[in-house]
């Protein structure tokens, strides 16, 4: 680590710390910090924090490339979930031993990391997924409450760069290190940021401790003393004929990289359709946003606002309807009338507001984590959820058959824009895009 890098401990206290902040309603700029401590098991439940503008100062640190270290609470702490970049969902689970820190993308394991996990006997819950809609959304052209960068015009999606998980003996992951690369459309890297650690809290030490552990293992304090500077220009024999081979071999390193780095984000744009399947909420919307690009509706995008409609296309072969609006949703059991019935408040909306006639569209995520691809659960409606959208002239699209289209077109198989068109606009209630 540089002399010159400043850590920053928010939560907690370190003597050998640049600066210690308590949680409280005045919080200064924390971007002014290179390295951030966040230790969420002090965060006091009567005291407010300032959590718009916290959730600005985390968020310029990683664009900045600068690094965040949380050290989670046993409890999962999800009024976070639009502080936080990107926001980790725990899952509570019965004491379960820590195993291993797992290498994902780095080639080796930072020494903090290492020194930390020593105090980590177990730990009480697993990390399910990362959650990365409140930064995508703050980057996003199209979202309300966006940042300006020099790319924001051109931003489309996020990738998520992995560098290490910390595994229970039972494989579940209970840390997690990442970063992202902002992509354009045509998967070009607009930007990269710097790198979040999420930690399981400390089980043979407090947490304060924790955070000493932390910090003299990021300053290192260990350092053996430096050669002096006369020393340092002495030229030993056969250097210069080394430092031309090491810069040679750099190049071919970074060449190697950029071509594995183009391979990562050609799977991650692949895996990412997977969501279809599994997610709920604004990683469900996205993917299903996702897929109606890829099968030729490129004009799709965000409703009117975040309490409406979800995702919003246009339809070019019907002289009916103007638009499609679209009602994402994502259950762990089955999707109800009551999710069906907001298709169908807001096509009257569009009547009454704006006089247009608007088709409504029902992605449905139903038994999203137990039922298989081919299960029927996944397809199977009540007889008055039926009658409901065949009445209303509801769409009813199962992300399993939008997953299916997406496979048929990504193997080579052919759906026209127009072909997908006319299955929305004939289903009877319930779309089948490929046989």
């Amino acid at each position: 680590m540089s002399e010159n890098e400043k850590i920053w401990v928010l939560g907690g206290k370190a003597s050998n710390a640049d600066k210690n902040i308590a949680w409280q309603r005045d919080i200064p700029n924390l971007s002014n910090s290179d390295k951030l401590i966040i230790d969420l098991n002090t965060l006091p439940s009567g005291v407010p924090i300032p959590k718009s503008e916290l959730g600005n100062y985390l968020r310029y640190m990683i664009m900045a490339g600068k690094s965040i270290y949380v050290i989670l609470a046993p409890e999962p702490i999800n009024h976070l979930s639009d502080v936080l970049p990107v926001f980790p969902e725990q899952v509570v689970i019965k004491p379960c031993d820590f195993d291993k820190i797992n290498l994902l993308d780095a080639r080796d394991i930072p020494n903090e990391i290492v020194e930390y996990c020593k105090y980590v006997e177990n730990c009480t819950f697993f990390i399910n997924q990362i959650d990365t809609s409140f930064l995508l959304n703050c980057l996003h052209p199209e979202a309300w409450n966006r940042e300006n960068y020099y790319f924001s015009d051109e931003i489309d999606h996020l990738l998520q760069e992995n560098i290490l998980e910390v595994l229970n003996v039972s494989c579940q992951t209970i840390g997690f290190a990442c970063k992202y690369s902002i992509l354009n459309s045509g998967n070009t890297i607009l930007e990269q940021t710097g790198p979040i650690f999420f930690l399981p809290p400390p089980t043979k030490i407090n947490s304060s401790e924790a955070v000493q552990v932390l910090v003299n293992s990021l300053i290192d304090i260990s350092l053996k003393e430096q050669e002096p500077e006369w020393v340092s220009k002495l030229q030993m024999p056969k250097t210069d004929q080394l430092k031309k081979q090491i810069s040679e071999e750099n190049e071919k390193v970074e060449e190697i990289t950029k071509r594995i780095q183009n391979l990562k984000r050609e799977k991650a744009e692949l895996e990412k359709h997977k969501k279809l399947l599994w997610t709920f909420d604004k990683p469900l919307e996205q993917a299903v946003k996702d897929a109606f690009s890829l099968l030729g509706f490129h004009e799709i995008r965000e409703g009117r606002s975040r309490e409406l409609e979800d995702l919003v296309i246009d339809f070019k072969t019907s002289n009916h309807y103007v638009h499609g609006v679209i009602e994402v949703k994502g259950r762990e059991k089955k999707t109800s009338l009551n999710d069906m019935n907001q298709c169908s408040k807001w096509v009257n909306q569009y009547w009454v507001q704006e006089e247009k006639r608007v088709k409504g569209i029902f992605v449905t995520n139903q038994f999203r984590r137990k039922e298989t691809l081919s299960s029927k659960k996944r397809i199977k409606f009540e007889p008055n959820e039926i009658q409901f959208a065949r009445e209303f002239k509801i769409c009813v699209l199962p992300t399993r058959e939008l997953f299916k289209a997406v496979i048929h077109i990504l193997n080579g198989g052919k759906l026209s824009r127009n072909e997908f068109e006319e299955k929305i606009l004939n289903a009877n209630p319930i779309c089948t895009l490929v046989d």
